[in-house]
């Protein structure tokens, strides 16, 4: 769920470069479960929670600091993204409800590893 990301910023730290190409095509089969919206679903609560673990420092740096080890604007971004999916259903926009669903999960997934960990 983070490899590829992990991957490029040890490359980076390592002293490597990477290089964007927007003309770069791929083609690669796509499995009819991952077109399912149970699947994104998981995908995000589990991104959620394998990015906690990761502690990118980009994401983790918060002007107001940490409660229970999560960043404080991991907390404003779960009431904005509460608030956004509730009126987006309300407003019967189901893509951007979706959207808004798959990024609360994100969140909320990253909040509750932060707060249970282990470590």
């Amino acid at each position: 769920s983070t490899e590829d990301y992990d991957f490029q910023l040890r490359v980076l730290a390592g002293g490597g470069s990477a290089l964007y190409d927007p003309r770069i095509l791929v083609r690669a089969p796509v499995p009819r479960e991952r077109l399912m919206k149970r699947y994104h679903r998981a995908w995000h609560k589990g991104h959620g929670r394998f990015y906690a673990l990761m502690r990118d420092p980009s994401f983790e740096r918060s002007r107001l600091g940490t409660f229970l080890g999560v960043p404080a604007h991991v907390y404003r971004g779960v009431l904005r993204e509460a608030a956004s999916w509730g009126a987006s259903l309300l407003a019967r926009r189901s893509a951007a409800a979706f959207a808004h669903e798959l990024r609360l999960r994100f969140l909320v997934a990253f909040a509750i590893q932060r707060m249970f960990q282990r470590t």
